[in-house]
């Protein structure tokens, strides 16, 4: 189990327990007015996402983004 602690309010975020960590993702974008890549049909991605995406898989040093 883990516990995410967000320490500034975020406007319409109901405090409850979110069952993974996709159901919270989800919820973050929606309310935010974002799609999460994994809700996005392949041929709908966005120019900027998808160079991006590209830039970030030529990227050699990938430190930081590796969590």
């Amino acid at each position: 189990m883990t516990t995410i602690t967000i320490k500034q309010n975020i406007k319409n975020l109901d405090q409850r327990t979110y069952n993974t960590y996709e159901e919270l993702m989800e919820e973050l974008a929606e309310l935010h007015g974002y799609k999460i890549l994994w809700q996005i049909n392949e041929n709908n991605i966005p120019e900027d996402a998808k160079k991006a995406l590209i830039e970030f898989e030529q990227t050699p040093d990938k430190k930081l983004l590796n969590i």
